[in-house]
């Protein structure tokens, strides 16, 4: 009987906090309907797939379980949720699979026990397309926060001094009185 380890990761606080369940969920399903034994879930919640995997706190687990021999099989519901970055994701996956561990995405079709050019080929291709992803919502942010200025409107985090009021066509931002005396104080010391 094989021994699964399931890692699941989600990026952002717009995406369903059940996303990383969910996906567990749907490796579990198959776990169980291959017979395999799940020996542990790892998950990262908000850790965009940029964000080395060592760096992740589920990501170091899964990486440690791994490398201590815990198991022969790493279930995933896409490469994606291990990496988006294509460099790290190669050397991940081939570090893994030097373990002898059997990696399956089962929404992308990989899988590690596949003809070696075929797995290369989608692993390749895979890995340049989640890169990309992340080049194209890198441009859409910043072009949709560029508007968001062009509008007046504000379009970062939240400055001390300020409050965000919230409007039709964005946020702007206004002076916070109190917060604004302890701003000229701060500079008035200072100069």
């Amino acid at each position: 009987m094989s021994r699964a380890i399931i890692y699941a990761r989600y990026s952002t606080d717009r995406q369903r906090e059940t996303s990383c369940d969910d996906q567990a969920r749907l490796c579990r399903s198959r776990a169980e309907a291959e017979g395999w034994t799940a020996e542990a879930v790892h998950s990262d919640d908000g850790n965009s797939g940029s964000t080395p995997v060592a760096s992740r706190p589920g990501g170091a687990r899964l990486l440690a379980d791994i490398l201590a021999g815990r198991a022969d099989l790493l279930l995933l519901e896409s490469l994606d949720r291990l990496s988006r970055d294509q460099v790290e994701a190669e050397t991940l996956i081939r570090r893994i699979e030097h373990r002898g561990v059997r990696i399956l995405g089962l929404c992308d079709g990989y899988d590690s026990a596949s003809a070696p050019a075929a797995r290369k080929l989608q692993r390749g291709l895979r890995g340049l397309i989640n890169e990309i992803y992340l080049d194209d919502l890198r441009a859409k942010t910043h072009r949709g926060l560029s508007g968001q200025v062009e509008r007046g409107r504000h379009a970062g985090g939240l400055a001390y001094g300020y409050h965000t009021v919230p409007g039709p066509g964005g946020s702007r931002l206004e002076i916070d009185p109190q917060q604004a005396a302890v701003v000229r104080d701060i500079f008035r010391r200072y100069a």
